[in-house]
């Protein structure tokens, strides 16, 4: 199912941020709720009939934050990624765009690969001088609770940022177990969770972010002979442009990683909150 005119738009209307635009088509679903920290701020929830999408769903989101806007958008039950036998993947698109003084955090839930699932994701974000943007994209390799892991039959994310109208981030992300095992060091370790974290403001360059004791080499066994998933999470790496942070995390079951992800992503919200 196609579903590409869906639009989040806000914008301040006597000094508080107000939604303008909420469109959304199935099998998308868009929510208004209540920022959690802030009155003044909107917030947006995705979710999805059935909780995931399917084989044949091509989903386009725009988010538009004009100038002083304050917007969370957080996801709910919609990125369980199930089965797809056809060789057109499941795709999801976010085009988001900030004006001057604008501020957005686009927390979205893990995509969960079901097995045999397909699906490509795409991330484009403008975002003006002025204006900040925190990314928190999260992946489970499958349905780790059931012992799925790496049974997904491809998956693509790719990420690009301007600022101020120069390129800073640009990424593509590419796991196809059937092709390449996807589980070698120079992917992802072996680990079942993947965190990308993404902050882009004027202020960046001087963000400090939290380090994680990185385990001994002799500590990280290979993953044939893990027994569990439950190695603790691992900072991998910190990269940074002029006007952008980026923070991937890799730990073998979410759990793991979700404390260090909340002290990097506490480290990384502006005044306020996001």
């Amino acid at each position: 199912m196609r579903s590409t005119d869906n639009r989040i738009t806000a914008r301040v209307v006597r000094g508080k941020t107000r939604l303008t635009s909420l469109l959304y088509r199935t099998p998308l679903r868009a929510f208004e709720t209540r920022h959690p920290h802030d009155p003044l701020a909107a917030q947006v929830v995705l979710s999805s009939h059935g909780g995931g999408m399917l084989q044949g769903d091509r989903v386009g989101l725009a988010i538009h934050a004009e100038r002083g806007a304050r917007l969370r958008v957080a996801g709910g039950a919609n990125t369980h990624i199930y089965r797809n036998e056809r060789a057109v993947p499941t795709a999801f698109t976010v085009e988001g765009h900030l004006t001057d003084g604008a501020r957005v955090a686009y927390l979205a839930e893990p995509v969960v690969l079901h097995a045999q699932s397909r699906y490509v994701q795409r991330q484009h974000w403008r975002v003006a001088k002025g204006a900040c943007l925190l990314v928190v994209d999260r992946l489970q390799t499958g349905r780790t609770e059931s012992g799925e892991a790496y049974a997904f039959s491809r998956y693509e994310n790719d990420v690009s940022i301007e600022f101020d109208g120069a390129p800073q981030v640009l990424e593509a992300f590419r796991l196809e177990p059937g092709v390449v095992d996807p589980r070698n060091a120079a992917a992802t370790l072996g680990m079942n969770a993947i965190v990308s974290i993404y902050y882009c403001c004027d202020d960046a360059a001087g963000r400090a972010v939290p380090i994680a004791p990185m385990p001994e080499k002799r500590r990280i066994r290979h993953f044939r002979e893990r027994v569990d998933r439950t190695d603790p999470g691992l900072l991998m790496g910190v990269i940074r442009t002029e006007y952008c942070v980026v923070v991937r995390i890799v730990g073998g079951t979410r759990l793991a990683l979700e404390p260090l992800v909340q002290r990097v992503v506490a480290s990384l919200r502006g005044p306020g909150g996001l």
